[in-house]
């Protein structure tokens, strides 16, 4: 499958198939190509301070600067650094940015590991536009992450009002967007 996918970026054609993105190799094998301008990367840097979820980056150029660059990329942008340097701040950040210019996008977030995906997301858990939903096993979630599986939220929804398995599936993201929601509604009942 690597080679396959490998050839359709590097020979493509009839034979190989097409990326895609028409334009994955340029970016892939000559960096050059994804240039941007430094006046749009200091006006994005201005607007993205105004509007931070995650204050320390205020003091953090360089993640302010990845940030910005991943948001003006419009095709691809990839993110690395050694631990500790503040990828899942950056992550969390970029969730929240793209989330405010466009309330309906769907992300995909991935990482080799699920603390990674799952530290991001509880940083964002107390924003109201953020809907998260982990997809995998279960089972190799950290107790952050379960919060958001799929699996559990799929349980819950087949469970019976008043049931065992009800009460133990209360525990997911659906039932505190719903009691999110029904805590925000007026006191008049037909609301909640």
């Amino acid at each position: 499958r690597m080679i396959r996918a490998m050839r359709k970026v590097t020979d493509p054609g009839k034979r190989n198939g097409f990326p895609v993105n028409p334009n994955l190799a340029n970016f892939l094998f000559d960096p050059n190509e994804s240039r941007l301008y430094e006046k749009e990367l200091e006006e994005e840097k201005i607007i993205i301070a105004a509007n931070l979820n995650e204050p320390l980056l205020r003091d953090q150029p360089k993640q302010l600067e990845a940030v910005a660059k991943t948001i003006l990329a419009p095709e691809l942008a990839l993110i690395q650094g050694p631990p500790g340097t503040g990828k899942t701040t950056v992550i969390a950040e970029l969730i929240w940015q793209t989330l405010l210019r466009n309330p309906t996008a769907k992300l995909l977030i991935t990482s080799q590991t699920n603390l990674a995906v799952d530290n991001a997301l509880e940083r964002l858990k107390s924003r109201k536009s953020v809907r998260p939903i982990r997809v995998g096993n279960i089972e190799k979630f950290e107790d952050e992450g379960k919060v958001y599986a799929n699996e559990k939220i799929k349980r819950w929804l087949h469970g019976k009002a008043g049931s065992d398995q009800e009460e133990m599936n209360k525990d997911n993201a659906v039932v505190k967007w719903i009691e999110e929601v029904k805590n925000n509604c007026s006191d008049d009942p037909k609301y909640s």
